[in-house]
Order: structure tokens, then C-alpha cells, then sequence
């Protein structure tokens, strides 16, 4: 993390700790709007051989865990390493 003095840093981690738990909940017009993203991401994406599903997949692996709950319900977490 980058300092610029310290206090400020620490005012404003604070502040985006609050706004995602309070804001970053489980809903239908998140869950709408995600799914209009990734499908914008992936228009480019071919098709065939599994590509597309394969980058969605990829997609939302990368979504941090609080990211992936509020926008898509649906999907479930993903595995940790001491699963395997």
C-alpha cells in the first residue's frame, strides 16, 4: 500500500471497508448488471472449443469473494487451495 502520510491512508481504508459492507449487498439489478458486463468482456471471445465459458469462469475466479456476492448470488465461492 502507498503512504501519503499515513493518517489519511488509514481514514480512507476505513471508509471502503464501511461502503462495501454496507452497500456491496446480494441483489437483483447487481446480478443484472454483471451479467451485462461479462457479457460486453466476452463478446470478442470465440466460442468454440469452450473459450467463451472458459473466460467467464476465469472472470469471475478473479472477483474478489464480496465482489462476486453482491453482483452474482448465483455463483458460489470458489476453492481454496487446502481443498485440494
Amino acid at each position: 500500500m502507498y503512504s501519503t502520510g499515513g493518517l489519511p491512508v488509514l481514514i480512507m481504508v476505513c471508509h471502503f471497508q464501511q461502503y462495501e459492507t454496507s452497500h456491496m449487498i446480494s441483489a437483483q439489478s447487481n446480478h443484472e448488471t454483471a451479467r451485462q458486463t461479462l457479457n460486453e468482456l466476452l463478446a470478442a471471445a470465440p466460442g468454440v472449443l469452450g473459450i467463451k465459458d472458459f473466460a467467464e469462469k476465469l472472470a469471475i475466479c478473479l472477483m474478489e469473494d464480496i465482489v462476486r456476492e453482491a453482483m452474482m448470488s448465483v455463483y458460489r465461492s470458489q476453492p481454496t487451495c487446502d481443498q485440494y
